[in-house]
């Protein structure tokens, strides 16, 4: 399966929301990640929508943990995740990615915190 990247402005335009809808695997990875590195490029609030996203490779935790590194090069840059699904939940957890990352359980949420 092929994966869909939407990027949209919330907020007010205070939060870049990253909705992946899709699988995230070696196929797809490169290009989730490129994605998130092109929008850390202009914004400093960015909310990853997983909702959609029905597996996630090792590449896609790959992606995730480039994405934190990024962020932490970056001081001022807050990443979160919104709407994991339980085994995208527990495969971050289980590699010690998921403390890396504000998560809430939907984007509403995490748009309310972060906007």
């Amino acid at each position: 399966m092929d994966l869909e990247i939407t990027v949209r402005l919330e907020s007010e335009g205070r939060v870049t929301v990253i909705q992946a809808n899709g699988f995230i695997d070696g196929k797809t990875a490169p290009d989730f990640q490129n994605k998130i590195m092109e929008v850390m490029q202009e914004a400093d609030r960015i909310l990853i929508d997983l909702a959609q996203v029905g597996f996630m490779s090792s590449a896609g935790l790959r992606a995730m943990l480039v994405t934190h590194q990024q962020a932490q090069q970056a001081a001022a840059k807050v990443v979160a995740l919104a709407g994991l699904s339980e085994s995208i939940r527990d495969n971050m957890e289980a590699t010690g990615f998921l403390p890396f990352f504000q998560v809430f359980d939907t984007a509403e949420n995490g748009l309310k915190e972060l906007g």
